[in-house]
């Protein structure tokens, strides 16, 4: 942080709160405490110094203030950047004071960086010192010097502790919950910290953070934290190194293809890719091993929509383009899951080890996947789920031109161009919404991984949920088959999400079970883990790549 950030006090404008009731509903603790009733703290001598100069100052004017008393709240909140301490080099989240006018005239009075450590917040007594030299010694040739009626904090612990000094200077201690225009001021501070270049804020900073998506709860961001916190303290990536993908099966059927991430890196925690080509692609791309191609050597893009094609009805996985399939043993999983009612569940994910010598590759052409014939851009599991469908839905869509976006958005088939991840970050990579809320709600955080660098942070990771979105028909959106289809698909780059409520259930399911595992699981032998299924599906840095299908996937009508 650059020197010209300074603990310092301005004037600037602020909302005020629209009435003087709205105060009083507000005030936690409107009679303060009788300082005969409490052991009288023992100040410093700045701080009892300010006290006289305080008490020495004129009463506010009720005439100037409308005949209301003037009110002020003193608050110390973290900005929403990220700065250099130059007391020890370390990049930190620097927390202000801030002296707030309430009433009558709903400005901010003054700000200035805490004196003490300026990463947490700070003790009562820097609060009370900050206080009254904003009405003592106010920064700024003419700005006035102001003994206010009431000066409330957001705390009781920190009313009660201030209590004696402010009726020494003739105040009334009051607490008040944080008033109404504060995080707007803060952003505006910030941003204009970044402007003078003083201060500067992650890729992530200003992403929403996960308390704004639907159905997710604070219990379910804690458990959460509290899920990466086992995972950890168990680091799986010891015991599973990235070359090694993981099928895990979730409750509700979905099938994601797992890597592991820290064996070979300073990055920990996993992603979750529901197509196995390109999860090996983005590994080989990585890591200079495996050979994943597309095609005749085309290589394949780093996330790539459209391999996993679903039922369109029931979003029962059917297969993913470019593995092969053997079709004795496809036809009888099918069967068994019609014969049992199975198919809504969305079970399997149409591969087998075992069964028929027969192998398919083209989609288009396997005898167990239906094919909308004339719009060729659903899939379906059986003529039930066509015939249910085309009643449901597809009939008013089968012949419209405009129907790509609505069949690439069905819930039914958006899960397979979303790429999850959960990763261990330093908290410069975590959105300032996040930060908060962790440190309102007390989530857990984590220790760094003594086998890694000591980030920034001083050595504290937070966990990050995050997804990598396909673009919706970025391949296959019916574009010719070879070196045209992998242009369209890399220029269609993949955009980034925050998780649905299912995913971070999923996500935060997944971390618990990983640090269950003391081994990688066999291969194509399922285990029960927090209420999945997971074994060993691919080595992926020997062998051949999965081979390609010989023509494009269509699975969203455009």
């Amino acid at each position: 942080m650059a020197e010209g950030d300074a603990p310092a006090t301005a004037t600037a404008t602020m909302d005020p709160p629209p009435s003087k009731d709205n105060v009083a509903a507000k005030a936690v603790t409107p009679t303060p405490p009788s300082p005969s009733k409490a052991a009288t703290p023992i100040y410093s001598p700045e701080i009892s110094r300010l006290v006289k100069s305080v008490r020495a100052l004129p009463r506010s004017s009720r005439a100037g203030s409308g005949g209301s008393k003037r009110v002020w709240q003193i608050v110390a909140v973290p900005l929403r950047v990220w700065a250099t301490d130059p007391a020890t080099g370390r990049v930190i989240r620097p927390y202000y004071n801030f002296a707030l006018e309430l009433y009558p005239s709903g400005r901010v009075s003054g700000f200035g960086r805490v004196r003490t450590r300026v990463d947490v917040p700070p003790p009562a007594s820097e609060l009370l010192r900050f206080a009254l030299a904003a009405m003592a010694e106010p920064a700024g040739d003419n700005a006035p010097r102001v003994r206010p009626d009431v000066v409330t904090f957001v705390d009781a612990a920190t009313t009660a502790a201030a209590t004696p000094a402010l009726i020494a200077a003739d105040i009334e201690p009051q607490t008040l919950s944080l008033a109404e225009g504060v995080a707007e001021y803060v952003a505006s501070l910030s941003a204009k910290m970044v402007e003078k270049d003083t201060a500067a804020i992650g890729e992530a900073s200003g992403h929403p953070g996960l308390l704004r998506t639907p159905g997710v709860t604070v219990p379910v961001l804690r458990s959460l934290h509290d899920s990466a916190a086992v995972m950890a303290a168990a680091r799986p990536w010891r015991v599973l190194p990235e070359s090694i993908a993981l099928r895990i099966t979730s409750l509700d059927g979905r099938v994601y293809y797992v890597s592991v991430f820290g064996s070979d890196g300073d990055a920990t925690g996993f992603v979750a890719a529901p197509s196995l080509v390109a999860l090996q692609a983005k590994f080989t791309r990585a890591t200079g091993r495996g050979a994943p191609v597309f095609g005749e050597g085309e290589e394949l893009p780093a996330v790539y929509g459209g391999e996993v094609v679903t039922c369109a009805a029931c979003g029962r996985r059917l297969a993913e383009r470019g593995r092969r399939r053997r079709l004795a043993a496809a036809a009888a999983a099918a069967e068994a899951a019609a014969a049992a009612g199975a198919a809504a569940s969305g079970v399997g994910d149409g591969t087998s080890t075992g069964g028929g010598s027969t192998d398919v590759s083209d989609i288009d052409n396997d005898p167990l996947i239906d094919r909308c014939s004339r719009c060729h851009a659903v899939h379906y599991c059986g003529p039930a789920c066509q015939a249910r469908d085309w009643v449901a839905r597809h009939h008013a869509e089968c012949t419209d031109a405009e129907a790509g976006p609505r069949l690439a958005a069905r819930p039914e088939s958006a899960w397979t161009r979303r790429e999850l991840a959960l990763l261990l970050c330093d908290p410069t990579a975590v959105p300032f919404d996040d930060l908060d809320a962790v440190a309102e709600h007390g989530l857990a955080s984590v220790a760094g991984d003594p086998d890694k660098p000591t980030p920034d942070g001083g050595g504290v990771l937070y966990p990050v949920p995050f997804v990598t979105v396909a673009q919706a028909g970025a391949a296959a959106a019916g574009a010719p088959a070879g070196a045209a289809a992998s242009s369209a698909a890399a220029a269609a780059k993949p955009g980034v999400d925050r998780p649905t409520l299912t995913e971070i259930e999923f996500l935060d399911a997944a971390a618990r079970a990983l640090a269950e595992l003391d081994a990688p699981p066999p291969r194509g032998l399922e285990v029960a883990a927090q209420g999945l299924r997971i074994c060993t599906e691919r080595f992926m840095a020997a062998g051949p790549a999965p081979s390609a299908a010989v023509e494009e996937i269509d699975v969203t009508g455009a």
